[in-house]
């Protein structure tokens, strides 16, 4: 209380505590309104934030569900993987020009073709006719290439003519298919690519 206080009568006195009293409470609860609207406001933008970042999750979803193309390359897409891997491996092989190590790369390859048939069709009419078109064309370079070296390797030491075309007509026809299934998988990975967006 003021000096000042002390000098007024003691109603006024009362009234002018009261007063004081009744402003610092007024101040009080203006304080902890403020703090109570801030910690309403910090609660709604939370909430937005979370609703917008499981909004953009359901929509990840959503896409995902409605999408067939990207369903099939997360189920299957490792096919495509294994047959570059096998492309690859007969690649390196040829260059070598080792017959011996070119037949089981090549079985590689068929075994490996062989197994599409195991798996559902790319539900994308552009990228399962590339893709089957590639699995086609790989398949036949398989069988040209384990015809081919295994005439080279059990016919090395017989002086055998038509053998030896036979040989050379298996691997030829095998670059060829080799090449054009290369590229028929290059094709169609890249439409399966573009539709799994």
């Amino acid at each position: 209380m003021d000096q000042q206080d002390l000098n007024l009568p003691l109603d006024e006195t009362l009234i002018k505590i009261g007063h004081k009293h009744w402003l610092l409470e007024y101040k009080a609860l203006n304080i902890s309104v403020l703090l109570l609207i801030a910690a309403i406001i910090a609660l709604i933008v939370i909430n937005t934030g979370n609703g917008a970042i499981n909004k953009a999750n359901i929509s990840t979803s959503k896409i995902a569900k409605n999408n067939p193309v990207a369903t099939w390359k997360n189920t299957y897409g490792n096919i495509l993987t294994a047959l570059e891997n096998d492309i690859n491996n007969v690649d390196a092989q040829v260059a070598n020009q080792s017959y011996t190590a070119l037949e089981p790369t090549c079985q590689q390859l068929q075994t490996d073709t062989a197994s599409t048939a195991n798996i559902p069709v790319i539900p994308n009419t552009l990228a399962a006719a590339q893709f089957s078109n590639a699995v086609t064309t790989l398949q036949q370079a398989a069988t040209n290439c384990i015809n081919g070296s295994n005439i080279y390797l059990n016919q090395a030491d017989n002086d055998n003519p038509p053998l030896e075309r036979q040989a050379v007509d298996e691997l030829n026809n095998f670059n060829t298919e080799l090449d054009n299934g290369t590229t028929d998988l290059q094709t169609a990975t890249t439409t399966i690519n573009s539709q799994a967006i």
